[in-house]
Parts: structure tokens; sequence; C-alpha cells
């Protein structure tokens, strides 16, 4: 088996790998605006304001959107930098300020949640690196190299189970924890958690996905570990062809097992950030 074409095949599962946390934020916002609608009680100065509010942050959430197809279109892969999300924090902080009562409350809510979502992108991202510098097979002499690497592996491990339960229920629970803090009504609150509930549920199953497909990759990596550390003094690195030479061709088989399943879970990745975004 050609063990180039591996290699390659593992450099892009780790840029597809790069998905982004924004994915469901969009619709998210849009329950928003359903909850921030315009009062009849309100004078038409403050209903102007909110209304242009409203445009800016939808067209931030929008953009945001289109930058990430494109980047998925001509990448294959979707970056963890946070600061993509300005635009539309920032559009959701003047929402917050155009806005009074309920209204400005529950924007601030929706802010802060924006603002945690961020820091989890700053920390994946950070975690990320050190899942790539994981699989850097070259830089390894010793058994306490290859754990070292797995160490790395284990704790982008850990982050992802954090995220997992966050999609399933944790960014719900954070919300009404948020809502009730600001003293709103609990009608307004429910209201509220319905859209979220609902426009995280069109895009659970994806979102759950992806989170499924890194949990997996981390699996197979510590496998490609366990086979490097057995092994160790029999295979070597050939730079020439980026790939590992294995003296055992059960080791290698083994090897380039979990290298295949590798593949195989990048393209899941990548069909599952396509439908989230609308890529064909």
């Amino acid at each position: 088996m050609n063990l180039w074409s591996l290699a390659a095949g593992i450099n892009q599962s780790f840029h597809v790998m790069k998905h982004s946390l924004l994915l469901s934020i969009p619709t998210i916002i849009f329950s928003l605006l359903v909850s921030t609608s315009c009062k009849d009680t309100k004078s038409i100065k403050q209903k102007e304001q909110e209304k242009n509010a409203i445009e800016d942050l939808q067209k931030a959430a929008e953009e945001m959107n289109r930058q990430q197809a494109k980047e998925l279109e001509s990448t294959g892969g979707i970056s963890n930098n946070p600061s993509v999300m300005n635009s539309t924090i920032e559009a959701t902080r003047k929402l917050e300020a155009a806005s009074t009562g309920d209204e400005a409350k529950g924007a601030k809510v929706m802010r802060v949640f924006m603002e945690g979502l961020q820091q989890d992108m700053a920390k994946l991202s950070s975690l990320q690196q050190g899942l790539e510098q994981a699989t850097n097979y070259a830089t390894i002499k010793t058994p306490e190299d290859i754990d070292e690497q797995s160490v790395k592996v284990k704790n982008y491990q850990e982050a992802n189970a954090e995220l997992t339960a966050k999609i399933k229920s944790g960014w719900i629970a954070q919300l009404r924890i948020n809502l009730e803090k600001e003293g709103l009504k609990e009608s307004y609150i429910n209201e509220f958690i319905r859209g979220a509930q609902s426009s995280i549920g069109a895009n659970k199953a994806d979102l759950l996905l992806v989170r499924q497909m890194d949990d997996q990759l981390c699996d197979a990596i510590f496998k490609q570990h366990a086979i490097l550390k057995k092994h160790l003094g029999k295979w070597q690195w050939n730079a020439t062809a980026g790939a590992l030479d294995f003296e055992d061709n059960i080791a290698l088989e083994n090897y380039n097992q979990q290298a295949i399943r590798i593949q195989k879970i990048a393209e899941k990745q990548t069909a599952a950030q396509k439908r989230l975004l609308k890529v064909k």
C-alpha cells in the first residue's frame, strides 16, 4: 500500500477537521430576532433603531455563514479563528444598546452566549494545533516522545467531549440560567428557549456527528501511537516520501488501517459540514 498517499490523507484529515462551532449560530440568532421584535408601545424612533440593529445583526450572521461556506469550498475545512465572530458579537452589542426592557436583556444574554462560544473556539483552536503536532512522527525518538504526543490528543479529546455535552443540552441550560439572572418573565424565557431549541435542534444531528468524528479521529491517532510505541526501533521516518517505513508487515498493515480510517472520518466530517452550511 502506498504510504505516501496515506500520509497525504492524514494531512488532509486535519485540514478538514478544522470545523467551527459557529455552524449553528445564524439560526440561533434568528430565534433571538423573533423575541426582539419591536413593540407598538415604543416610539417610532426606538422602533427604527431596533429594526436597524436587527438588520445589521442578520447581515453579520449571514456574512459569517458565507465566509465559512467559501472557506469550506476552497480549502475543504473551516478554521476555528475566534475573530470571525467579532462582527456578529458587535452587532449584537449594538442591538442591546438600541433596545429597552426585555429586548435589551435578551440581546445581552445572546451576546454573552456568543462571547462564551468565541472563548470555546479559541480553546479548540489552541488544542487543535497540539493535535496536529501529535501526528508529526518525524520527531519521535523515544517512548516518552510518543507519550507527550498522546497527551495532546487526550487534551483535545476531553475538550471535544465538553463541547459535545454543550451541544446536547449545555447551551440551552446556560441560556435559561442567564435569562433567569436577568429577571425576565417566564413567558419570555420560554419563548426564547423554544426558539433556541428549534434552531439548535435543526442542526444538532450534524453538529454531534462532527464531534463524534473528532472523537473517532483521536481514537485512531491513539492506536497509531500504540503501534509506533510497540515497534519503536523497527520503523523510521522517510523524509523523502513524507511517510513511515516499517520493517514488520503486520505493523505496517495495522498502521495503514488507522490511516484509512482517518481518511473516512475526514470524508464524513466534510459531508456534515456541507449540510450545515448548505454547501453542495
